[in-house]
């Protein structure tokens, strides 16, 4: 995919919009399939599943008399004018700050299209709800090696706090010999394994931190071979006890004998970023846990994690203790996966006329590019 593209929701538009309305307005526009689901763990929350087909697709503008398209797509990323001399970008994460700043982070992989190529972290800034953005600035890098799976979220205090893993030149969590990678060594120490860093900004994404590093803190022992997050967003929790808890969705793999085991968690901050946690494994499945992780909450305060896996449905789990424990994972088949990035968004909370509405954001094909 040559652009990274950001859907601009029109929340007027959608207040206006009865149900039925809501429905077939997907249903014309790039949705591959549409289904309305009340959970039986939240039974006050509808969920919007929407499983697109592809972000290429620009929605019409609309006729006179018609009502505002329900979303538009526009171009952020563009690896071919910005002059920055990427390859292409890949993995975005995307955060609308408390003073409606636009951030889009994103990786700039230099020499080619995969996981080890130079990747920074590069972020753009928009300051009128998408319409222009500012230039690209560099927010990580790292040479040689690798800086990616960047995880946007910002605590209650204002706190924009980004969230990155690190991977030495040629190393990765398995061997590629294609391209000449190798695994990382597990463990908490040394100059060949993975590293967790966050970064943080308190004037939406202007000026930067410098980088605090928290293997020791997401990575539970020697044999770890390497502790994810994302890639996405993050959440902080905005109802319940655990109120103004920041929380970023991770995965840990875990060396096991001549194998090694997935295990998914969440790591919080309940101090707006100062101090971490590392949470609860989330139990696994028969088939076990999956990969790449999201995380949203709940009309109760409780959370629901998605993570993909090479099952073709997504996996879930609920928390009801602000993401320290979870209940055992299990395959969602309304929630079609892929193998591929899907962002896991609350649209809007439920209120005496609507439901609430969390919108999952899924491919029906994976292409590379």
């Amino acid at each position: 995919m040559k652009y990274l593209r950001v859907l601009i929701s029109q929340l007027n538009s959608l207040k206006m919009m009865q149900k039925q309305n809501l429905v077939n307005s997907f249903k014309e526009k790039t949705i591959k399939k549409f289904e309305m689901i009340n959970w039986n763990t939240s039974p006050l929350i509808a969920i919007l599943i929407c499983l697109l087909s592809g972000l290429n697709s620009s929605a019409q503008e609309p006729e006179s008399g018609q009502e505002e398209p329900f979303y538009q797509t526009l171009p952020v990323f563009n690896p071919l004018e910005d002059g920055m001399g990427y390859h292409n970008y890949r993995i975005p994460s995307f955060l609308v700050t408390k003073n409606n700043v636009l951030l889009a982070m994103a990786e700039g992989r230099e020499d080619m299209n995969n996981d080890h190529a130079k990747n920074d972290l590069v972020l753009m800034r928009s300051t009128n709800s998408g319409k222009t953005w500012e230039d690209p600035v560099v927010i990580t890098s790292a040479g040689d090696n690798v800086t990616m799976n960047p995880v946007l979220v910002q605590a209650e205090d204002g706190t924009i706090i980004l969230s990155y893993i690190y991977f030495p030149e040629k190393r990765h969590t398995r061997q590629m010999k294609s391209h000449g990678v190798e695994m990382v060594e597990p463990g908490l120490e040394g100059d060949l394994i993975e590293r967790f860093f966050i970064v943080t900004s308190s004037d939406d994404g202007l000026t930067w931190s410098e980088p605090r590093e928290l293997t020791q803190v997401v990575k539970s022992g020697k044999n770890t071979i390497a502790s994810i997050c994302g890639p996405g967003t993050g959440i902080t929790l905005t109802r319940g006890v655990h109120k103004s808890r920041v929380i970023v969705p991770m995965q840990e793999q875990i060396k096991r004998g001549d194998s090694k085991e997935t295990l998914l968690f969440s790591l919080y901050s309940d101090d707006n970023g100062k101090t971490w946690k590392h949470g609860e494994y989330a139990p696994p499945d028969d088939d076990g846990s999956g990969g790449e992780v999201q995380m949203v909450e709940l009309e109760d305060g409780g959370v629901m994690l998605s993570s993909r896996n090479s099952s073709g449905y997504r996996r879930l789990a609920f928390s009801r203790d602000g993401g320290n424990t979870w209940t055992k994972l299990y395959k969602e088949k309304s929630l079609i996966d892929t193998g591929c990035m899907s962002p896991l968004l609350r649209y809007r909370w439920a209120d005496d006329e609507k439901p609430g509405v969390i919108i999952h954001v899924g491919v029906t094909a994976r292409v590379e590019g």
